[in-house]
């Protein structure tokens, strides 16, 4: 599948935090291994502190998106993000950064050392066609409490990086644009302090888990003709509820659906393979 991708000058946001973990460039790297891939490039997350994680994910891309937990990386590296592409100029377009001083979350208690900004584009306003992947490797396991995904890239996020069981975590995961985003950890029982689910535009979100709770709130939002989905969880179990636009909420397998009368079946979206689009 062939990407258009408009690049976009930034918005300017408030700031309100301080970084605390740095990124180390490498350089891009000519290369013949796979269809669509000619040019790598990979950036390495270094801690800044012992305590240090990635807690939060920004996400402003086209193409493929895998985020993903690996044990046994090197001491002090919170993770990678490797760019594959099938020009430089694609694979140049990708910029990293450390957002915390920009993350627009304000007062978020689950936000406290920094967002990770994956974004395709800087101040250049021009139209980019290509094909592209971007992987992100995180050394830690179940820390992530809110990922953001903008633009048209379909976007999995795999078992082992989201916060699965917290009694004072809020998990948000976002879909906006046309972007898809498939959350896959169907053994994984979710239980959280509160859940947001939201889409908006064309966007859908698949959020395949085994069960959910949310022991405060769990708040379920669909806008435009965005769809979302939570699948195989025989078990929706949340104190307060809300959801908005019910009939773009689907729960097939729940015994409980709530206020959601969305009627997607409960078979799961086929995941985007990972390969560059």
């Amino acid at each position: 599948m062939n990407l258009q991708a408009l690049l976009l000058v930034a918005a300017s946001m408030t700031a309100h935090g301080t970084a605390k973990f740095t990124i180390t460039s490498g350089t891009t790297e000519a290369t013949s291994t796979t269809e669509h891939v000619s040019f790598v490039k990979q950036w390495t997350l270094n801690s800044a502190a012992t305590t240090d994680t990635i807690d939060s994910i920004d996400l402003d891309l086209a193409g493929r998106v895998y985020v993903s937990y690996k044990s046994g990386l090197p001491s002090g590296v919170l993770g990678y993000v490797n760019v594959s592409g099938d020009s430089q100029t694609v694979v140049d377009a990708i910029t990293v950064v450390n957002d915390d001083a920009n993350d627009t979350d304000n007062g978020d208690a689950n936000d406290t050392d920094g967002e990770l900004n994956v974004r395709i584009g800087n101040s250049t306003s021009t139209t980019l066609s290509g094909y592209l992947l971007t992987e992100i490797i995180l050394a830690s396991s179940g820390v992530v409490t809110d990922v953001k995904s903008q633009r048209s890239a379909q976007v999995v996020i795999e078992d082992g990086v989201l916060v699965s069981s917290s009694t004072t975590a809020e998990l948000q995961v976002e879909a906006n644009g046309s972007s898809a985003v498939y959350v896959t950890a169907a053994s994984t029982a979710v239980s959280v302090h509160q859940l947001h689910l939201d889409a908006a535009g064309s966007a859908s979100l698949q959020f395949h888990v085994e069960s959910v709770s949310a022991t405060e709130a769990a708040q379920i939002e669909a806008q435009g003709t965005a769809a979302i989905s939570v699948l195989a969880a025989k078990t929706v179990t949340v104190t307060n509820y809300e959801g908005q636009d019910a009939s773009r909420i689907s729960m097939p397998n729940a015994s409980s659906k709530y206020t959601s009368t969305g009627t997607s079946t409960c078979d799961e979206s086929t995941v985007p393979a990972r390969e560059p689009a």
